[in-house]
């Protein structure tokens, strides 16, 4: 069972002669926690904007005092914009158990999986690592990470990657 506090406010406009449309969702949560999971409060802001058959979204997800298993993070966001189908992620977590994580990328749902310029900056005590990649993406089974880059943690590692299902 989940526990904890919930509430949701959404608002929203349909103009039916242009096929436009503006909303607008907002959510806090407090105390929730599953079994040993637990977010001491988050909040959701969103919007959604333009034409009914290809509207804009900008969406923030911020949550502090999470705890999944043996992992402690202070706060964490999760930002969105674009369309449902392609958007601009950016992602951060801080907690004491971490590294600190700021990711990036560009997000394309549309036909498969694809992320393209993939960037996570993590820093921990002074010590920075990077891991990079120009495309990751998941199509028919197969996992092709191209250009994917690892460095701060001995010499800078490169590699292209391609994984099929039974590999």
């Amino acid at each position: 069972a989940v526990r904890g506090s919930l509430t949701v406010s959404a608002s929203g406009e349909l103009d039916d002669a242009a096929m436009t449309l503006e909303g607008r969702l907002q959510a806090k949560a407090a105390a929730i926690a599953r079994g040993t999971t637990r977010v001491a409060s988050a909040s959701l802001e969103g919007h959604v904007r333009g034409a009914v058959a290809a509207p804009h979204m900008d969406a923030e997800l911020r949550s502090q005092g999470i705890v999944a298993g043996p992992f402690h993070f202070a706060s964490a966001s999760v930002s969105a914009t674009g369309s449902a189908t392609r958007m601009h992620v950016s992602a951060s977590a801080q907690g004491p158990d971490t590294p600190d994580i700021d990711a990036h990328a560009d997000v394309d749902l549309h036909k498969d999986v694809s992320v393209d310029a993939l960037r996570v900056d993590l820093s921990r005590d002074g010590e920075r690592g990077i891991v990079t990649a120009r495309q990751v993406s998941v199509a028919r089974g197969a996992l092709r990470v191209d250009e994917g880059r690892i460095e701060g943690v001995g010499a800078p590692l490169t590699a292209t990657v391609r994984m099929t299902h039974g590999m």
